[in-house]
């Protein structure tokens, strides 16, 4: 999965109508062999190891360290087999609590529902509805707007899913820049 800001800094290989630069492709490539455990990150070519943080049982945060701080990935996760001991046929797979940005989520297995979670009387105007999703499902999530993700516990199910946002920078109780300016 890449999530990228835009930028004027793309090189294009192919699989596009638009310019190609080859030879600028050619002159940026390494074509040194390496072992792959110096090919992990966290080297001395400059790469950062991106280290996920557990966030719940069924959340893992991807987030670089700067200066590609930008973005974070969460990757939720609910497999059957780890969590056999649940009787409950639908289960809470994520609680996601409003942020300051629209968010993307790419169903990768299985399947689940989005649920909108209204919290007072002026979301009832807005045309709020539960979702079915399942692989190869993309929604845009409302950045205002808190939503659950629910799965089935049927045998042998597995959901996977991945959201893309901005990075939610809350350091020692101050907010991101550009929200104190606002």
């Amino acid at each position: 999965m890449e999530i990228m800001a835009t930028s004027d800094n793309v090189v294009r290989a192919g699989l596009t109508p638009k310019l190609r630069d080859v030879p600028t492709l050619l002159s940026m490539l390494n074509q040194t062999l390496e072992e792959e455990s110096q090919n992990q990150g966290g080297g001395d070519d400059g790469r950062s190891e991106v280290i996920p943080v557990q966030q719940s049982p069924f959340l893992k945060v991807y987030s670089p360290p700067p200066p590609f701080s930008e973005f974070e990935l969460d990757l939720i996760s609910w497999r059957e087999e780890d969590h056999q001991d649940l009787e409950e046929e639908v289960v809470v797979v994520e609680l996601f609590e409003t942020s300051s940005s629209p968010s993307i989520l790419l169903v990768l297995e299985g399947e689940g529902v989005v649920s909108p979670l209204i919290m007072d009387d002026e979301d009832q105007d807005l045309d709020l509805r539960d979702q079915t999703i399942s692989k190869g499902s993309t929604l845009l999530l409302s950045p205002s707007i808190p939503f659950s993700i629910t799965t089935t516990t049927s045998s042998g199910s597995r959901f996977l899913a991945a959201r893309a946002h901005t990075k939610e920078i809350r350091e020692e109780g101050k907010e991101h820049k550009e929200e104190e300016s606002s």
